[in-house]
């Protein structure tokens, strides 16, 4: 029997079991694609590049009028040059049906940045092979993409997509260089950190301080480990260009507007800060082990494979893993800092930027975990084969979780009938907004869409949404229609 067990299981087959599980649950997501449509803020900064193009305007005069519309909102609204660039190239202003890429570009995203991370400290370090490696970057994906917070600012929302799910992709690319760097020190890998951590510093606050804390760690971890090594010190080049660029950033006038008038900085607010991480990081375990078991249970699935694939690969000892565990803590707690440091609502980019992180943690633990272990005993494949399936079969203790998935909510919005219909109105409205009309009216169009994000036109015509909808398509104003019974 326990034969039978570890034949059936190889990690070949459980390779293809993890990735026809991975497209089975793709596949709802992506059928959304072509439903997804640009909205509110999408047209607001898409509105210079869409003229320009209009104007038939070369790509350099295109870049200077996105530099200036940039400076623009760095006064009045927000410092974060490097997404308000990314933001102003959004797909609709090139056709509205290119809007389609958007869930394509943000999940493969995050796919390749995790594949790439797991690769450099699974394979590279401790010497998986690509079937191991494939397997943990898949359950590693599935667990982040299916449990955010928000789908629309992970997924299917440009702005928000280019905001959070991008950037935390770029921090998984930059962790994975700089640990590269400081085993190999090729200048390639120097090159990508300095690139991505010189962008990040104008991405959201999350991003820069996820990338800004990581490189710290790298060094300081690189140096106790081998104390004759001085060479990965030169990462804090990197570290003071990010730096800049972030303190441009936070300096921005506009930030006083976002963020409150009581948006500033002191020494005192900063000690504050730091312990309120630590109790947000805390809350948020809590929530995880209460509200989304099921994340529990596949991470359990995770640490038992771990514990099989260690047993069976030669690898260096880690030192000094309780170091290295403190250190991963601290990242993840870093991140709630620019959350707890304002004191007005944040978009559903942040909670998943604070949820990915402490996976990632979580994760990060189960590796050092699962090596210490795996060298004082040793477990028999099918021991581990026997726990995984009691997980998966665990999960049915919390089934109701599963309606919490971004495949379900987005096969229920399929099945409901609501995506067809949002799909016939968008595209209606989309061919009034494209008509001669100067001054437009449309059918009013429901704000709560599934897994979508809709900023809906209303009935007054200096509204946020209808203004930068009648300045993106040339018209004098864009209204909804009043529904009279609603209004009796």
């Amino acid at each position: 029997m326990i034969n039978r067990i570890e034949k059936f299981f190889s990690e070949k087959k459980i390779l293809v079991i993890s990735v026809v599980f991975l497209v089975v649950l793709l596949i709802p997501i992506l059928y959304l694609a072509p439903i997804d449509m640009a909205t509110g803020d999408d047209y607001g900064y898409g509105i210079v590049v869409k003229r320009a193009i209009d104007n038939g305007d070369s790509l350099i005069t295109i870049l200077g009028k996105v530099n200036r519309q940039i400076v623009e909102i760095y006064n009045d609204w927000q410092g974060t040059w490097f997404s308000v660039f990314l933001f102003s190239f959004n797909p609709a202003v090139f056709s509205e049906k290119a809007y389609f890429v958007v869930p394509f570009i943000m999940m493969l995203s995050l796919m390749l940045g995790i594949l790439y991370l797991v690769k450099a400290v699974l394979g590279n370090v401790f010497g998986f092979d690509k079937v191991k490696t494939y397997i943990i970057s898949l359950l590693f994906f599935i667990v982040s993409i299916e449990f955010v917070y928000s789908t629309a600012s992970a997924i299917y929302w440009y702005n928000g997509g280019m905001h959070y799910t991008v950037p935390y992709a770029m921090c998984l690319f930059l962790i994975a260089f700089s640990i590269h760097y400081v085993r190999t020190y090729r200048v390639k890998y120097y090159i990508g950190v300095l690139i991505l951590a010189t962008l990040l510093g104008g991405s959201n606050y999350l991003a820069s301080i996820l990338s800004l804390v990581s490189l710290v760690f790298v060094i300081v971890y690189s140096i106790i480990i081998n104390t004759r090594k001085r060479r990965p010190l030169l990462l804090i080049f990197p570290i003071a260009i990010e730096s800049i660029g972030l303190i441009v950033s936070m300096l921005a006038p506009g930030n006083k507007v976002r963020g409150g008038e009581e948006f500033g900085f002191s020494f005192s607010k900063i000690i504050y800060t730091i312990f309120k991480c630590f109790g947000s990081l805390g809350r948020d375990l809590l929530k995880l082990l209460t509200e989304k078991t099921i994340v529990v249970f596949i991470l359990a699935v995770i640490f038992c494979l771990l514990l099989g694939f260690f047993a069976h690969t030669d690898w260096i000892k880690i030192r000094y893993p309780g170091i290295l565990v403190a250190m991963m803590i601290c990242v993840s707690a870093a991140v709630y800092a620019p959350n707890e440091f304002v004191t007005v609502d944040v978009s559903g980019g942040v909670p998943n930027t604070e949820y990915w992180v402490m996976i990632a943690m979580l994760l990060g633990i189960e590796v050092v975990a699962s090596s210490i272990i795996s060298k004082s005993v040793k477990f028999k494949w099918s021991t581990m084969i026997l726990t995984i399936l009691v997980c998966f079969l665990s999960c049915l203790l919390v089934k109701g979780q599963i309606k919490d998935s971004t495949s379900y909510k987005a096969y229920e919005y399929i099945k409901s009938g609501e995506a067809a219909d949002y799909k016939r109105q968008m595209d209606e409205q989309t061919r009034i907004l494209k008509s001669d009309e100067a001054n437009v009216i449309v059918e009013p169009i429901n704000d709560v869409q599934g897994p979508l994000v809709h900023m809906p036109i209303s009935d007054d015509p200096t509204a946020w949404t209808n203004r930068v909808v009648a300045e993106f398509y040339g018209k004098e104003s864009v209204v909804a229609a009043i529904d009279e019974e609603e209004n009796q």
